[in-house]
């Protein structure tokens, strides 16, 4: 065989590779976990906590409002009594002030 020349291909092949591995597949993932999951990942995108955010707000806000309830009540109620002693002095001075204050007008109209 010259230097240059190419060796001629064996007509077949012998069959010498051991057959494919079955294929294995992982587990599948429960449907729990994997919605679980995927909350876990949308909670923790922009939106997620926003709503995050949001949902805080409003559930103290509402836990406020119950806790603080009665202290409120009971604020209104002495400010609203407050007012209306106040109110009460007030027209007390006005009446006793005009009294006053006619005597003198009708002290000045008998003098003029």
């Amino acid at each position: 065989m010259p230097a240059h020349a190419v060796p001629a291909a064996p007509q077949s092949l012998p069959l010498l590779l051991p057959p494919p591995p079955a294929v294995q597949y992982a587990p599948a993932e429960p449907r729990f976990r994997r919605c679980v999951r995927k909350f876990f990942a949308h909670l923790f995108s922009n939106l997620g906590l926003f709503g995050l955010v949001a949902g805080y707000v409003i559930v103290g806000a509402f836990v406020f409002r119950f806790l603080e309830a009665g202290n409120e009540r009971q604020q209104r109620d002495r400010i609203g009594r407050l007012k209306n002693d106040c109110l009460g002095e007030l027209w007390n001075i006005t009446g006793t002030w005009s009294k006053s204050v006619l005597s003198v007008r009708v002290f000045f109209f008998f003098l003029s």
